[in-house]
């Protein structure tokens, strides 16, 4: 199941990708936005920083995977409280994966909200 949510998520994030980039190179051949030349650098540096955000969230969803698997297979092979008290450690290194992985992705809805904010602004005329 863990593995499955993984595919999911890699396969949105690419989806995500692939429409971003078409999108801005729509916007970028089309140059009829009636943005001001000072928006249309200020999208430009967001959507920069959106795809790198989103690669860095991308390489902290690993290692958070691989946590949330060792504590699956620990848990699968030994639920007794003894066997709890050993996943205690590896619980604590997911949440904190976790925890490295939604900051991650708060960074990137927070520039895309700041995008949203941009193309929301009036043409310039």
């Amino acid at each position: 199941a863990l593995e499955e949510q993984a595919g999911v998520v890699r396969a949105r994030a690419q989806e995500m990708k692939d429409s971003g980039e078409a999108f801005f190179k729509e916007w970028h051949e089309g140059s009829g936005t009636g943005l001001s030349a000072e928006t249309q650098g200020k999208l430009n540096v967001s959507y920069a920083k959106i795809k790198e955000q989103m690669m860095g969230a991308k390489d902290a969803f690993t290692p958070f995977l691989a946590s949330l698997k060792d504590v699956h297979t620990l848990l699968g092979l030994d639920l007794t409280e003894k066997g709890l008290q050993t996943a205690a450690p590896l619980v604590a290194k997911a949440q904190a994966r976790a925890g490295d992985v939604k900051s991650r992705l708060t960074a990137v809805m927070d520039e895309v909200n700041a995008v949203r904010g941009l193309l929301a602004q009036k043409p310039a005329s």
